[in-house]
């Protein structure tokens, strides 16, 4: 048996040591890089898991939308651009073909003392049942009208000839839901 020298022995304990020293340091270096990566695996996760769920909503959002077309644009009916007339002479043209009455809108107006408010002057002509249905279906739009004249007698034509049945009359009215 050989017997070592103290100083082999010193160099041993020194070079286990420093390997010892190595090893733990590798590991530790592993163990914390793992870790490291972990955690960025961890985030990316949670980030792509909140992108999954935008998506869904945004999805979600766009059936939504599609689905509700057809409701959005029943609701823009119900508004009259202040601007845009047109849009408003036939609703109330559309009334009058529904009822059967001749219509003739002599004028469209804003009110001057409230902004949201439109002022129709129109002529009328056909049965009284008619035009009586007439301004029942006009005071029952969506439109938020207000018939604030009504006048009406029976139809007179050239020479006093008097066709049976036949009424004329005037009616003014108040017309307020429209956007601005």
């Amino acid at each position: 048996m050989k017997v070592r020298s103290p100083r082999t022995k010193k160099i041993t304990i020194i070079i286990a040591g420093v390997i010892t020293l190595f090893a733990a340091s590798g590991y530790a270096f592993i163990f914390y890089t793992i870790k490291s990566f972990n955690n960025q695996a961890s985030l990316l996760r949670q980030e792509i898991s909140l992108k999954e769920e935008k998506e869904k909503k945004s999805i979600f959002e766009k059936i939504l939308l599609r689905d509700l077309e057809k409701e959005r644009k029943e609701l823009d009916g119900y508004f009259i651009e202040r601007d845009n007339p047109v849009v408003l002479i036939e609703k109330i043209e559309e009334i009058g073909k529904i009822s059967g009455v001749s219509l003739s809108i002599s004028s469209l107006e804003p009110d001057k003392e409230r902004k949201n408010i439109i002022i129709a002057d129109m002529s009328l002509a056909g049965s009284f049942p008619k035009i009586f249905h007439f301004l029942s279906l006009l005071e029952k739009t969506p439109l938020g009208v207000t018939v604030k004249r009504a006048a009406f007698g029976i139809a007179v034509f050239p020479l006093g000839a008097v066709i049976p049945f036949s009424w004329e009359g005037v009616v003014r009215a108040e017309i307020s839901h429209f956007i601005n």
